[in-house]
């Protein structure tokens, strides 16, 4: 039997019972008291005393272990064991005999997984791994200079503001000489001379997030103006400012800036309009600006969204989180704001970090002191600071349990330097800096520092640590060496990737099954460990996971779901491969097929991609496709199964075109939609860079077929004219789209696409004629305003042409043959019926809120929508960062993720998205594969008990 993890998924909480046995003696032992590690969620855990072989398995939320961030105490499923008994070798392989019976009146059909937590060696957990920290030179002599070269050989004079790219490995800075440099591969050049004084930099980002390459953009505070550098020509560009140090609110031609010390990208750049919005720091007027497109003027501007502020000096993002830092040099403190209050233009500080005065004091936030800081950087949960007068690297971490609006719940901790002026490398608190200004975190999980005085970038390494590290006060020794699953059936994402095993048989009612014995390579030192497991088990029949009743304005999603990443990690990049280690640029649409397979619109590397099982199959005969959405089946032969991949059917990453052929040389700009036919041998693209449909078929006179290779698939366009914006109906070759979004397929094989600047709900229908031809398909108008290409953004329920929308993104067909679109900047969820009739289905201002009455509801730019069979809605509300479930009735619920974005998994109370979140899929069981930016995340439903 196969493992087909595309099939409905739901959780198993179990309880746990112990066995005696193993290694060591018979007779009763105690294992100390070791609650389950903070934040741990899953069915239970096991603490393992490595010196007796006794096993203690607590289920999760059991009243044992209130300690525990666990909700449930469930019984569906019970883990017992005899013990650890231990094999021979160096490294020393230890064996878990462990049997699993299930509770359940049901039987438990076909394959499941057993997921396992981080191993954690228990005997020290709060060892403080500062210690771990170095600080050495990468780049400069420390003579100040403009020598280009090798790093240990290159002169650098006063590095400042600086930025890195994680996909190139570039750390890019300004020098008080009026330079850009760059460091790659140990090597220092010059990007650009003649500016003033670089003081801060960033990239701009695209729509969905990546890069964009050849825009630097660049604060100068001594020129007074924000500048437009291109890394790769080296040209200099102004963007915005008059160059007069002033701070006068305006357009390109009349704005001006006082010393812009920093620049930070706060939203991308969206569909139609090439320019991200910026946080621009005037430090002289203690302002920070908004700099962004402004629809009124047709240009761009800034806008002082604040003021007051001490010496504001760098802007730092947390998207993850949904916050932005500002140092605030003058005042010693650090001060947060919301992002989406300040995309809304409601800009007030929501926490101030630092007490205000002169010192360098670790401890709360609201007693710890701060000492003229300014870099500022941001990881998912942490922020870093290049505290300038105390010559020292500062970690903020949020507590886990906390909200960061709260400074009570952040801890200031001395990550590096000694405190004293210097330039010594060595361990974190003995190595020492003088003047730092910036810090940037690399694809590594270390920080480079801006030694400003010393004329160097310097780096802080953590070693195997990631950031943020912990900070402690136990000493004493611990095996840095973790537990070792040794045999695993192969891993799921995570940090590091996890294990997990495979089960490939069925458990009856109230049976138990001897599992296959957990390998486990315990290193010396080991005393005992702990872990977590929950098993992952599937089920063939829907029920809608579980949802709460938030009245507003903020909320949290429901405890009996459960989150977890599926594929994909936080920074963005191009791998093929296992879930664990593939990665993604940023995600718009996915769309499920009965095989297994996840098809995956990988906006960011202008790429389709492929999650499945890699088969090699010889047939006995051949695939006939019988039209645009459907095809035959296949006779004779065999299939030889490979484990499930991440593969890449079409597109290059980092090359944007628009060329037909095999999906080996096909290129894609900018795909943000993907329909799949139910049995995954036709794929319908919306190639919105292009204004294009393609389709993607499988080339079925193959003698040996491999769905996860592009050789297989021949990619063509279908509708739209290339390079061309507009609007008009007729054959798929000479009708025009305007940035098209979303995509569906209906069982009759018509194709919706949503139009994200049209407002249009288009209607693409086959002849009957070659599929392959854009000939064979008739583009159609359905609902939405046909009076210009480019309607402008407006919301009306009505018929047809009457119906108005505003930035159409996802869209989905219900088993009733209606329609269900995502209209985002109406914030509302709208229903579209046979004829052409639009309705509002759920929604009503911008906000959060939940109601028995759509009508009531509130969102905030819903991006993506699917449907379960039953008729449910599933809503990806970005700009809330949670997903909600709306009824066929228009009740509308929270499923999972908070109102403030992050990254975490867990039960959907905990669980966070990004305001990135933008697709989904639902399967048959009525869970759910969410896409979030650079991840695919699933969220299932949890059986807590015996039924």
């Amino acid at each position: 039997m196969i493992f087909r993890p595309r099939r409905s998924l739901f959780y198993f909480l179990a309880l746990g019972a112990v066995g005696c046995g193993g290694s060591g003696p018979t007779t009763s032992s105690i294992i100390p008291s070791q609650p389950p590690s903070k934040g741990v969620s899953g069915t239970a855990t096991f603490t393992v005393d490595v010196t007796t072989g006794k096993v203690k398995i607590a289920a999760l939320g059991e009243p044992s272990n209130k300690t525990s961030r666990a909700i449930f105490s469930g019984s569906a499923v019970t883990f017992s064991t005899t013990g650890l008994f231990t094999d021979s070798g160096e490294l020393t392989r230890k064996v878990l005999n462990v049997s699993l019976t299930n509770n359940r009146i049901e039987s438990i059909n076909g394959s499941f997984r057993i997921l396992f937590s981080n191993f954690q060696n228990v005997a020290n957990p709060n060892l403080d791994q500062r210690a771990n920290t170095t600080i050495s030179t990468i780049a400069g002599t420390g003579a100040p200079g403009a020598v280009d070269g090798g790093a240990s050989s290159a002169q650098i004079k006063q590095p400042l503001g600086s930025c890195f790219d994680p996909l190139d490995g570039s750390l890019f800075f300004g020098t008080t000489d009026g330079r850009v440099r760059r460091l790659k591969n140990g090597v220092v050049s010059t990007i650009c001379s003649g500016l003033g004084t670089p003081a801060g930099m960033c990239f701009g980002r695209g729509p969905s997030g990546q890069i964009v390459y050849a825009a630097l953009f660049v604060a100068d505070s001594t020129k007074n103006m924000i500048f437009q550098v291109n890394p790769v020509a080296g040209t200099v560009t102004p963007f915005i400012g008059k160059g007069t140090a002033s701070s006068v609110d305006g357009d390109t031609t009349t704005a001006t800036f006082s010393a812009p010390t920093s620049i930070a990208c706060v939203a991308p750049a969206d569909y139609g309009i090439g320019i991200p919005s910026f946080i621009v720091t005037d430090s002289t007027t203690g302002k920070l600006r908004l700099v962004a497109y402004n629809n009124s003027i047709g240009t761009i501007s800034a806008t002082t969204v604040t003021t007051g502020l001490n010496k504001p000096t760098t802007v730092a993002v947390n998207a993850d989180k949904g916050l932005m830092g500002v140092t605030e040099t003058g005042a010693n403190r650090i001060q947060l704001y919301s992002l989406l209050s300040i995309n809304l233009g409601i800009v007030s500080p929501i926490a101030t970090l630092g007490s205000g005065g002169v010192s360098s004091v670790d401890g709360a936030a609201t007693t710890a002191g701060f000492n003229a800081p300014q870099g500022l950087c941001a990881t998912s949960n942490a922020f870093f600071v290049a505290d300038t007068g105390s010559n020292r690297i500062r970690q903020i971490t949020l507590d886990p349990n906390g909200t960061p609006q709260s400074p009570g719940n952040w801890t200031v901790a001395t990550l590096a330097g000694g405190g004293s002026a210097g330039s010594g490398d060595g361990t974190g608190l003995v190595g020492s800096f003088s003047g730092p200004t910036s810090l940037v975190v690399d694809s590594q999980s270390t920080l480079l520092v801006t030694d400003t005085t010393n004329n160097k970038i310097r780096r802080v390494s953590t070693g195997n640590i990631v950031l943020p590290i912990q900070v402690g006060t136990s000493t004493g020794a611990v095996s840095p060496d973790p537990v070792r699953v040794s045999n695993p059936t192969g891993y799921y994402p995570g940090n590091p990737a996890q294990p997990y095993y495979s089960i490939y048989s069925s458990i009856a009612s109230g049976s138990t099954v001897q599992l296959d014995p957990w390998s486990m390579i315990v290193p010396a030192g080991v005393n005992y460990f702990q872990f977590t497991v929950t098993v992952e088990a599937l089920a063939t029949t829907e029920a809608t996971p579980s949802a709460t009743n938030n009245v507003g304005p903020s909320g949290a999603g429901s405890p009996s779901v459960m989150v977890r990443t599926y594929s994909g990690g936080l920074a963005p990049s191009f791998n093929n491969g296992n879930l664990a280690t593939a990665g993604f640029g940023s995600i718009t649409e996915l769309a499920g097929d009965t095989n297994s397979g996840v098809w995956v619109a990988d906006t960011g590397n202008n790429a389709i991609r492929r999650i499945g099982w890699s088969t090699n199959s010889s047939f006995g005969g051949t695939t006939g496709s019988t039209g645009g959405g459907t095809t035959g089946g296949t006779t004779g032969g065999s299939t030889n199964y490979s484990p499930e991949v991440v593969s890449t059917i079409g597109g290059t990453s980092g090359v944007a075109g628009l060329l037909d052929g095999l999906g080996s040389v096909a290129t894609f700009k900018g795909p943000t939609g993907v329909a799949v036919s139910p049995d995954g041998t036709v794929v319908f693209v919306v190639d919105s860079g292009n204004n294009s449909i393609r389709r993607i078929a499988t080339n079925t006179s193959v003698y040996q077929y491999d769905p996860s290779n592009p050789i297989y698939y021949t990619v063509t366009t279908i509708a739209g004219i290339p390079g061309s914006s507009g609007y008009f109906d007729g054959t798929g070759k000479v009708a025009t789209f305007n940035k098209p979004f979303g995509i569906a397929l209906s069982p009759q094989g018509d194709l919706f696409v949503t139009e994200a600047i049209g407002n249009r709900v288009r209607r693409i229908a086959w002849t009957g004629a070659d599929p392959a031809l854009s000939t064979s398909y008739i583009v159609s108008t359905i609902a939405g305003d046909t009076s210009t290409p480019s309607p402008a953004g407006a919301f009306a329920d009505g018929t047809g042409s009457a119906a108005k929308f505003n930035d159409l993104r996802g869209i989905a067909y219900s088993p009733t043959g209606d329609l269900v679109v995502a209209d985002r900047l109406n914030h509302k969820i709208r229903k579209i019926a046979v004829g052409g009739i639009v309705t509002t289905l759920a929604g009503s201002t911008l906000g959060f809120g939940d109601s028995d009455t759509g009508s009531l509801a509130k969102f905030a730019a819903p991006t993506g929508v699917s449907i379960t069979p039953s008729g449910y809605v599933f809503v990806s509300d970005s700009g809330n960062a949670i997903i909600r479930r709306v009824s066929p009735g228009g009740t509308v619920r929270t499923v999972a993720g908070r109102t403030a974005s992050g990254t975490a998994d867990g039960t959907g109370d905990v669980a966070q998205f990004s305001i990135n979140i933008a697709g989904s899929s639902a399967l048959p069981s009525g869970d759910l594969l969410v896409s979030d930016g650079t991840r695919i995340r699933v969220v299932e439903r949890i059986i807590t008990s015996p039924n």
